[in-house]
């Protein structure tokens, strides 16, 4: 059997190397293997890859729905609808072979592409697999005209991202999604909110199943709104002013300890909050 040029594209190219590039190739067909073998092989994992790769990409657009300036304004039956697809995809990401748990949308500031503005630069991670907005249009071209959307799907919801502030945002993914839907469903919910409420010092009005809570935004230790600290509190029920007494609390050991090794591993009163066994972040 002749040599036989292979050209690959960037991703693939990276697969290659995994499975052992050129050398395992021609070791393959210098012992009677196939070179067709190890293409499909590439061309496999390839699919299995873009399809966790489209999913995060879903996941991150349904998640900026709820980040926009007006979010669902009297339009609960729209919020019900993305929910109900954020689900979906959520339960499908869980079934992704090593999902490890939790996937992330984190800011990165460094694309590679020369025309992205570095606040637009994000990228989603789960596991081992990961998707920026330099690698959508190459998944939108080996998946077919259906998907053609992604690229502009992707950087709309970085766009939004970036323009309500976000750094990191981490979303678990249990091993039974349905008992942490309303939750997650509240947190969406809270983040809905937030911004108004931060601007007009109104508490974030939200509705679950026909009843209505009002929820207190929550500054943190420089008496900056901090939507983690609003979401802590909303998701345990802590009460405004007990709520205040603990980042208070808090943000005095933090300033006590600064200097000590125990407390560099706390980026603020959210973090160490967080070690206390009641309460709970998702």
């Amino acid at each position: 059997m002749g040599d036989k040029e292979i050209s690959l594209d960037a991703d693939a190219q990276s697969l290659f190397e995994q499975f052992g590039g050129m050398e395992s190739w021609k070791e393959s067909l210098n012992s009677g293997g196939s070179a067709d073998r190890l293409a499909d092989s590439l061309q496999a994992e390839q699919k299995r890859l873009d399809t966790v790769r489209i999913l995060l990409i879903q996941m991150a657009y349904l998640i900026s729905r709820y980040l926009r300036d007006g979010a669902f304004a009297g339009k609960a039956q729209d919020e019900t609808r993305v929910f109900q697809k954020l689900s979906a995809v959520l339960a499908k990401l869980g079934n992704a072979a090593g999902h490890l748990g939790c996937a992330f949308i984190r800011f990165r500031g460094a694309p590679s592409n020369p025309d992205m503005p570095e606040k637009y630069d994000y990228e989603l991670l789960i596991g081992n697999t990961g998707v920026d907005s330099h690698m959508a249009p190459r998944v939108a071209r080996r998946n077919g005209p259906k998907m053609a959307n992604l690229p502009d799907r992707l950087l709309d919801a970085f766009t939004v991202f970036s323009d309500y502030g976000v750094n990191n945002i981490f979303i678990e993914i249990p091993d039974n999604p349905t008992q942490h839907l309303p939750s997650l469903q509240l947190c969406l919910k809270i983040l809905t909110g937030f911004r108004q409420s931060r601007k007009s010092g109104a508490p974030i009005k939200v509705d679950l199943d026909g009843q209505v809570r009002n929820l207190a935004v929550i500054n943190d230790e420089s008496m900056l709104p901090d939507p983690n600290l609003t979401l802590l509190a909303g998701l345990n029920r802590i009460k405004p002013r007990s709520m205040e007494l603990l980042v208070e609390k808090v943000g005095q050991w933090l300033r006590l300890q600064e200097k000590k090794s125990t407390a560099n591993k706390f980026a603020g009163v959210y973090n160490a909050a967080l070690e206390f066994p009641k309460l709970k972040p998702d």
